[in-house]
């Protein structure tokens, strides 16, 4: 049989073995729980105090254990390990036990020496054996109590562990008069200490790492909002610098709403990978420019921005001239180059403030914000000249590139930007007819080789 599960004993168990040992005069008293086949008893508490022993029982106790009677001192004696630190062997000795669900016992043994014993009479030792079912329910319920307190404690323990080491920052505020549990996260990230600490000292805490970030403003207006209001779930955002924390407050419903939980984590990794995901979404991995979806979102932005200044508008769609016939003769690869070429030569030739993307094959569009059509005529024949000025050279060829170039301009931005870039692509079919390499306008006139 495998011994019972240990268990500890606490100040209120050894304190109850304690007077009654002293309010029955007797030499020891011990409490004790036995395996679920009564092979072995392990004490839990014994006064005078007894070292925890796992002592295997005779037949005989075994036998008193199974019958739950009362044991006349004379027939049962006490396990050895129980009586050798006593000054003389007992001569007297009640027990009882109770049965637990699992099939172990919890018992009590009161021992007396023989000095002890004699001073026991008849009466004294039957009120004695009519007690003693009392007597082993409250053991029983002690040695209950006290695992119960043990796996508490354990339990708290594991929650301390645990609270601890986790990598979100932890705050619990019960009310405003009670100490705040803080775990470390949450101390390192506010400059505080961790555990019981002083409510004042975290709120504190919180106000400085709002006061430190970025749109400081903001984070506070943020935060005193959260501490006025302490019955909704609220959540934001603090950027500082490069690193983001994030705050997430929520009340505790059991603590008449005046609890709350905060929860801060830093995500400056998980922001920085969202924003590298956005922009291989928005990027042509090819040429490193936008791609259709990042240049419309770009120009988009650019176009209301004009519209709202009444500044005039230019878009311009570029198109790489015979480039099918580039990959059929030469291979992907060297198109491919082509386009790269053709992307750099494109970002040489534009302004700080124009936007270039590619937006797929070999089309490529060009939004010039604050443009007129002058100006964005200009600079739609540089990109030509740019493109076509100069032989690309891939491996031992040399080949000459020629583009056809369509323009929209509108005078003060007020049109919709799918509505010029259908104006432009319009333009550039224009120039294609006409006989390529070349730039042609909408409404206008071609110019060009």
């Amino acid at each position: 049989m495998s011994p019972p599960e240990p268990l500890s004993t606490d100040l209120s168990l050894r304190a109850w073995t304690g007077a009654l040992q002293a309010l029955l005069g007797a030499d020891r008293i011990v409490v004790f729980v036995t395996d679920p086949g009564l092979q072995t008893a392990t004490s839990v508490c014994a006064a005078p105090e007894l070292g925890a022993t796992t002592t295997e029982l005779d037949a005989g106790f075994r036998a008193a254990l199974a019958s739950s009677k009362l044991v006349s001192p004379e027939t049962l004696a006490a396990p050895a390990a129980w009586t050798a630190d006593l000054e003389a062997s007992p001569s007297a000795m009640l027990l009882r036990a109770q049965a637990r669900k699992d099939g172990s016992q919890v018992g009590l043994a009161v021992l007396w020496a023989a000095a002890g014993a004699g001073a026991l009479d008849r009466a004294m030792r039957q009120h004695l054996e009519r007690s003693l079912d009392g007597l082993a329910t409250a053991a029983a319920v002690a040695v209950k109590a006290a695992a119960e307190r043990r796996r508490e404690q354990e339990l708290q323990g594991q929650f301390i562990e645990v609270f601890q080491s986790i990598a979100t920052g932890v705050i619990i505020f019960r009310g405003r008069d009670e100490p705040a549990l803080v775990n470390v996260t949450a101390g390192r990230l506010l400059g505080a200490p961790s555990g019981r600490v002083d409510a004042g000292l975290i709120e504190a805490g919180l106000k400085r790492l709002c006061e430190s970030a970025v749109d400081a403003a903001a984070a506070c207006k943020a935060l005193a909002e959260i501490t006025n209001d302490t019955m909704r779930n609220a959540s934001f955002v603090i950027e500082r610098g490069e690193q983001h924390i994030s705050i997430d407050v929520q009340p505790m419903r059991g603590e008449s709403g005046r609890g709350r939980i905060w929860l801060l984590r830093d995500v400056t990794q998980s922001r920085r990978r969202e924003a590298e995901l956005a922009n291989l979404a928005a990027s042509d991995p090819l040429t490193g420019l936008a791609n259709r979806r990042g240049f419309m979102a770009e120009a988009r932005a650019a176009a209301q921005a004009c519209r709202a200044a009444a500044q005039p508008l230019t878009l311009l769609m570029i198109d790489l001239d015979h480039f099918k016939l580039v990959n059929d003769t030469y291979g992907h690869p060297t198109g491919d180059q082509v386009l790269r070429v053709a992307a750099d030569r494109c970002r040489a030739a534009l302004r700080e403030d124009d936007l270039l993307g590619r937006l797929g094959g070999e089309e490529f569009a060009v939004l010039l914000p604050h443009t007129d059509h002058v100006e964005g005529s200009a600079i739609a024949e540089r990109l030509r000249q740019a493109i076509s000025a100069t032989p690309v050279a891939v491996d031992k060829l040399a080949l000459t590139m020629r583009v056809s170039v369509g323009g929209a301009t509108r005078a003060d931005g007020d049109v919709q930007l799918d509505a010029l870039l259908a104006q432009a692509d319009v333009a550039l079919y224009m120039a294609k007819r006409s006989g390529r390499d070349r730039v042609v306008f909408a409404g206008g006139a071609a110019s060009g080789g």
